[in-house]
Protein backbone atom coordinates (compact mmCIF):
# COMPACT_ATOMS: atom_id res chain seq x y z
CA UNK A 1 0.00 0.00 0.00
CA UNK A 2 1.53 3.64 -1.25
CA UNK A 3 2.60 5.42 1.95
CA UNK A 4 0.17 8.83 1.97
CA UNK A 5 1.07 12.49 3.04
CA UNK A 6 -0.99 15.21 3.25
CA UNK A 7 -0.74 19.27 3.37
CA UNK A 8 -2.86 22.55 2.49
CA UNK A 9 -2.19 25.93 2.28
CA UNK A 10 -1.58 28.27 6.18
CA UNK A 11 -5.54 28.57 6.11
CA UNK A 12 -6.24 24.98 5.28
CA UNK A 13 -8.72 26.14 2.51
CA UNK A 14 -7.07 23.80 0.23
CA UNK A 15 -6.01 20.58 0.95
CA UNK A 16 -3.77 17.17 -0.98
CA UNK A 17 -2.69 14.00 -0.39
CA UNK A 18 0.63 12.59 -2.07
CA UNK A 19 0.81 8.54 -2.66
CA UNK A 20 4.16 7.71 -3.55
CA UNK A 21 7.78 9.23 -3.34
CA UNK A 22 9.13 12.11 -5.26
CA UNK A 23 10.91 11.68 -8.22
CA UNK A 24 13.36 14.58 -7.48
CA UNK A 25 13.62 17.00 -4.33
CA UNK A 26 15.28 20.12 -4.62
CA UNK A 27 16.09 23.64 -3.31
CA UNK A 28 16.38 26.43 -5.81
CA UNK A 29 17.96 29.85 -5.32
CA UNK A 30 17.13 31.54 -8.28
CA UNK A 31 15.49 35.26 -8.32
CA UNK A 32 12.09 33.88 -9.15
CA UNK A 33 11.55 31.54 -6.55
CA UNK A 34 12.78 33.68 -3.84
CA UNK A 35 10.66 36.19 -5.31
CA UNK A 36 7.74 33.51 -5.51
CA UNK A 37 8.21 32.57 -1.53
CA UNK A 38 8.85 35.67 -0.26
CA UNK A 39 11.60 34.31 1.25
CA UNK A 40 15.46 32.93 0.56
CA UNK A 41 15.16 30.03 -1.49
CA UNK A 42 12.19 27.47 -2.66
CA UNK A 43 12.27 23.63 -1.57
CA UNK A 44 10.15 21.66 -4.43
CA UNK A 45 9.31 18.27 -4.35
CA UNK A 46 8.39 16.87 -7.75
CA UNK A 47 5.87 13.92 -8.34
CA UNK A 48 4.33 12.25 -11.07
CA UNK A 49 0.99 14.52 -11.78
CA UNK A 50 -1.25 11.52 -10.92
CA UNK A 51 0.01 10.87 -7.36
CA UNK A 52 -1.10 14.30 -6.35
CA UNK A 53 -4.86 14.83 -5.69
CA UNK A 54 -6.06 17.90 -4.62
CA UNK A 55 -8.86 17.19 -2.27
CA UNK A 56 -10.13 20.11 -1.41
CA UNK A 57 -10.01 24.00 -2.27
CA UNK A 58 -9.44 25.34 -5.88
CA UNK A 59 -6.27 26.46 -6.55
CA UNK A 60 -6.04 30.00 -9.28
CA UNK A 61 -2.95 30.18 -11.34
CA UNK A 62 -0.31 32.74 -12.60
CA UNK A 63 2.09 31.42 -15.36
CA UNK A 64 5.10 33.06 -16.02
CA UNK A 65 8.42 32.71 -18.26
CA UNK A 66 12.06 32.17 -17.67
CA UNK A 67 14.56 35.17 -18.30
CA UNK A 68 16.68 32.27 -19.64
CA UNK A 69 15.03 28.70 -20.82
CA UNK A 70 11.88 31.28 -22.11
CA UNK A 71 10.15 27.92 -20.67
CA UNK A 72 6.66 28.65 -19.23
CA UNK A 73 5.64 28.39 -15.34
CA UNK A 74 2.29 27.72 -14.01
CA UNK A 75 2.17 28.77 -9.93
CA UNK A 76 -1.17 27.62 -7.90
CA UNK A 77 -1.87 29.10 -5.37
CA UNK A 78 -4.38 30.16 -2.69
CA UNK A 79 -5.66 33.61 -3.06
CA UNK A 80 -6.76 34.04 0.44
CA UNK A 81 -3.76 33.53 1.96
CA UNK A 82 -1.18 34.00 -0.35
CA UNK A 83 -0.06 30.59 -0.02
CA UNK A 84 1.70 28.87 -3.20
CA UNK A 85 0.89 25.17 -3.06
CA UNK A 86 1.73 23.42 -6.48
CA UNK A 87 3.33 23.96 -10.15
CA UNK A 88 3.84 22.31 -13.16
CA UNK A 89 6.66 23.91 -15.84
CA UNK A 90 6.91 23.43 -19.44
CA UNK A 91 10.39 21.34 -19.14
CA UNK A 92 8.30 18.33 -17.40
CA UNK A 93 4.21 19.11 -17.78
CA UNK A 94 3.26 15.73 -16.74
CA UNK A 95 4.87 16.10 -13.22
CA UNK A 96 3.62 18.64 -10.55
CA UNK A 97 6.20 20.35 -7.66
CA UNK A 98 5.06 20.80 -4.54
CA UNK A 99 6.18 23.54 -2.03
CA UNK A 100 7.97 21.51 0.63
CA UNK A 101 6.92 23.62 3.43
CA UNK A 102 2.85 23.13 2.78
CA UNK A 103 3.11 19.55 3.89
CA UNK A 104 1.96 18.70 7.36
CA UNK A 105 4.76 17.17 8.27
CA UNK A 106 8.28 18.51 5.52
CA UNK A 107 10.25 16.17 7.26
CA UNK A 108 10.33 13.49 5.15
CA UNK A 109 11.48 14.83 1.98
CA UNK A 110 15.36 15.63 2.27
CA UNK A 111 16.67 17.70 -0.59
CA UNK A 112 19.67 16.37 -2.36
CA UNK A 113 20.25 19.19 -4.80
CA UNK A 114 20.38 22.90 -4.57
CA UNK A 115 19.78 24.67 -8.25
CA UNK A 116 21.55 27.95 -9.17
CA UNK A 117 23.03 28.44 -6.45
CA UNK A 118 25.33 31.46 -8.30
CA UNK A 119 22.37 33.21 -7.08
CA UNK A 120 22.10 32.45 -3.29
CA UNK A 121 22.35 35.09 -0.80
CA UNK A 122 25.82 35.64 0.46
CA UNK A 123 24.85 33.80 4.00
CA UNK A 124 23.93 30.89 2.86
CA UNK A 125 25.50 27.95 4.01
CA UNK A 126 25.17 24.71 1.99
CA UNK A 127 24.99 21.28 3.35
CA UNK A 128 28.15 19.18 3.26
CA UNK A 129 26.17 16.03 1.45
CA UNK A 130 24.28 17.76 -1.23
CA UNK A 131 25.36 18.22 -4.78
CA UNK A 132 25.33 21.93 -5.75
CA UNK A 133 24.20 23.17 -8.99
CA UNK A 134 25.45 26.67 -10.45
CA UNK A 135 22.06 27.15 -12.52
CA UNK A 136 19.74 25.44 -14.06
CA UNK A 137 20.88 21.09 -13.85
CA UNK A 138 20.17 18.92 -16.51
CA UNK A 139 17.55 16.68 -15.15
CA UNK A 140 16.82 13.47 -16.79
CA UNK A 141 13.08 14.14 -17.19
CA UNK A 142 13.04 10.41 -18.71
CA UNK A 143 12.94 9.25 -15.55
CA UNK A 144 9.77 10.52 -13.87
CA UNK A 145 8.44 7.91 -16.82
CA UNK A 146 10.14 4.81 -16.02
CA UNK A 147 12.74 3.22 -13.96
CA UNK A 148 12.71 0.09 -16.07
CA UNK A 149 13.24 1.60 -19.48
CA UNK A 150 16.12 4.29 -18.93
CA UNK A 151 15.90 6.91 -21.17
CA UNK A 152 19.10 6.34 -23.56
CA UNK A 153 20.22 8.54 -26.71
CA UNK A 154 19.16 7.03 -29.68
CA UNK A 155 20.09 6.83 -33.92
CA UNK A 156 19.31 5.41 -36.48
CA UNK A 157 21.81 1.77 -35.93
CA UNK A 158 19.45 1.98 -32.31
CA UNK A 159 17.28 -1.36 -33.13
CA UNK A 160 15.33 -0.40 -29.69
CA UNK A 161 14.27 2.58 -31.38
CA UNK A 162 14.07 1.54 -34.71
CA UNK A 163 11.12 -1.29 -33.07
CA UNK A 164 9.03 1.06 -31.23
CA UNK A 165 8.95 4.47 -32.77
CA UNK A 166 9.16 5.96 -36.54
CA UNK A 167 12.59 7.72 -36.15
CA UNK A 168 11.82 10.30 -39.21
CA UNK A 169 9.16 11.84 -36.23
CA UNK A 170 11.58 12.34 -33.85
CA UNK A 171 13.16 15.01 -35.28
CA UNK A 172 11.35 17.56 -33.18
CA UNK A 173 13.21 20.60 -33.32
CA UNK A 174 17.41 20.58 -34.68
CA UNK A 175 16.66 17.83 -36.31
CA UNK A 176 19.51 16.04 -34.68
CA UNK A 177 17.97 12.30 -34.01
CA UNK A 178 21.10 11.16 -32.93
CA UNK A 179 21.14 14.17 -30.02
CA UNK A 180 17.63 12.86 -28.58
CA UNK A 181 16.94 11.05 -25.52
CA UNK A 182 13.42 8.67 -25.60
CA UNK A 183 11.86 7.26 -22.86
CA UNK A 184 8.33 5.89 -23.09
CA UNK A 185 5.32 7.99 -21.59
CA UNK A 186 2.33 5.61 -22.00
CA UNK A 187 1.33 2.60 -23.62
CA UNK A 188 0.82 5.01 -26.77
CA UNK A 189 3.11 7.97 -26.39
CA UNK A 190 6.79 8.64 -26.21
CA UNK A 191 8.68 11.57 -24.41
CA UNK A 192 11.57 12.61 -26.51
CA UNK A 193 14.54 15.32 -25.60
CA UNK A 194 16.59 17.53 -27.68
CA UNK A 195 20.48 17.20 -26.02
CA UNK A 196 21.47 19.99 -28.00
CA UNK A 197 22.20 22.95 -25.31
CA UNK A 198 21.13 25.62 -27.83
CA UNK A 199 17.94 23.24 -28.06
CA UNK A 200 16.87 21.19 -25.28
CA UNK A 201 13.03 20.85 -26.59
CA UNK A 202 10.67 18.44 -25.41
CA UNK A 203 7.89 16.34 -26.59
CA UNK A 204 5.72 14.04 -26.46
CA UNK A 205 4.77 11.69 -29.57
CA UNK A 206 2.93 8.98 -30.85
CA UNK A 207 4.14 5.09 -31.03
CA UNK A 208 4.59 3.33 -33.88
CA UNK A 209 1.29 1.64 -34.80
Amino acid sequence: MAEIHEGGCLCRNVRYRVAEQPNLAAVCHCTRCKRMTGSAFAIAAYFDEAAVQITSGVLKTYECRSDESKRWLKIEFWPNCGTTVTWTGEWAPRARGIAVGTFDDPNWIKPATHIFTRSALHWMAFPSDVQLVETQPQIDVGSFLSENFPPHVHGENCPECVAIADLSRLAICCEERDLHVLAPAGDRELFVQCLNPKCSKQAYVPKRS
